[in-house]
């Protein structure tokens, strides 16, 4: 099945483009301290993240007891903010470089943000130009956030439907907002917790989106120039709709190639010309079991150094996904799966012996060794672990040396 890229992606600013929330709650406190009651928070403050400016306002007036007028308290904080993002602009991680990302895959972007187009523009001025090729500002906007009209009015400024469009948030208040609108949305929490939900995907960084994440659910095959230093396009492939590839092996013998799936739990085998660098879509088979119903996504992907054996890792489940290879075909066969030893299995690596695999488990803090049989590729525990706070990748120092 083929998977077309998005229409557009759009996106929210505070928050998720720039991490300007504390700008804001710095300026929060200035208000109230010099206009109101003296009685401000923390949890008062993180109440307005993601509204809209005059609904902040409001708020501001009720629980800070500011006496000014609306709009008279909504131009004090843009002065504040746009006085230190005019100082350093605080960039999300990942955010310019997926954006970057974008614009060369010609994916046309919009903003979406409920700040005034006078300190949207300051920062849309800091970025490439032609990265944004709509600016909604809440004060375009009769309906700001957690109402659609925002991410309706990006997709119709842009000529596309908001359905066919992915959206990036990092509260629920604008999380709301872009569902409701029918956007594929993306949840990267910041400042304000994010609690699992319908309709959007939460991920913890923008460094962990790429382009097939975002929809476009395709392999960017490049070539390299040598003598220029350059990446070359050479092609693509494409895996099911909504899948969101995430990490990629080539087996030993070099004819084929396999990717795992994040967001619909699955691998897809696909066949490799080295000489075009053309891949070609073998199969998709599910990383879980068929009696599970829980959420889950999936992170790294192994082929034994036998070449006999694939394994993918599922959070959720949290479990070792175990397949058998075709040498013929390089079609997999599902073979079990294994627990991973602990809760959310980030990575694992095989080690180049082929007899133990580790599992480094991101949110129980243990890497788990565990033996691999060698006529089967059945995993079962040895009874060694060590403790390792948040660990997220698994290298050998042979890997690393070659």
């Amino acid at each position: 099945m083929a998977a077309a890229p998005p229409a557009a992606v759009l996106w929210d600013m505070d928050g998720t483009i720039v991490d300007t929330e504390p700008y804001w709650i710095e300026c929060e406190y200035e208000l109230v301290a010099e206009h109101g009651n003296g009685q401000w928070d923390d949890a008062k403050a993180h109440s307005l993240v993601g509204l809209d400016l005059r609904d902040s306002a409001r708020r501001l007036q009720d629980l800070g007891g500011v006496t000014m007028e609306v709009d008279d308290i909504v131009n004090h904080l843009l002065d504040g903010v746009i006085a230190r993002v005019k100082a350093k602009v605080p960039w999300r991680p990942g955010a310019r470089e997926l954006l970057a990302k974008l614009r060369v895959a010609e994916v046309p972007c919009a903003l979406v943000t409920m700040s005034w187009s006078r300190f949207a523009n300051a920062v849309v001025a800091a970025l490439p130009r032609g990265t944004f090729a709509a600016v909604i500002s809440g004060d375009e906007v009769r309906r700001g956030k957690p109402h659609p009209e925002p991410y309706l009015a990006a997709a119709d400024a842009l000529g596309v439907r908001a359905k066919d469009c992915v959206a990036v948030e990092d509260s629920p208040t604008g999380v709301r907002s872009a569902v409701a609108a029918g956007c594929r949305v993306f949840a990267v929490p910041n400042v304000v917790d994010i609690p699992p939900g319908r309709g959007y995907t939460i991920v913890q960084s923008l460094r962990d989106l790429d382009l097939a994440d975002l929809g476009i659910d395709q392999l960017l095959v490049y070539r390299f120039n040598p003598r220029q230093g350059k990446l070359e396009s050479a092609g693509s492939a494409r895996v099911k709709a909504g899948g969101g590839p995430r990490h990629f092996t080539f087996h030993p013998n070099g004819r084929f190639a396999y990717v795992i799936n994040e967001l619909d739990s699955t691998v897809t085998a696909f066949s490799w010309d080295a000489d075009s660098g053309r891949l070609k879509n073998l199969q998709t088979v599910a990383t879980l079991p068929a009696e599970f119903n829980g959420r889950n996504s999936t992170a790294e992907i192994r082929v034994h150094p036998s070449g006999r054996f694939l394994y993918g890792s599922n959070r959720g489940h949290h479990s070792l996904a175990i397949f058998r290879i075709n040498q013929q075909t390089g079609e997999l066969t599902p073979a079990g799966h294994h627990s991973s030893g602990g809760s959310t299995p980030r990575n694992f690596n095989i080690h180049p012996n082929g007899r133990f695999l580790l599992a480094a488990n991101q949110e129980t803090g243990n890497v788990v060794v565990l033996h691999v049989d060698q006529q089967t590729g059945a995993l079962s525990p040895t009874g060694q672990e060590v403790k390792v706070d948040f660990p997220v990748c698994v290298r050998f120092l042979s890997e690393v040396a070659n």
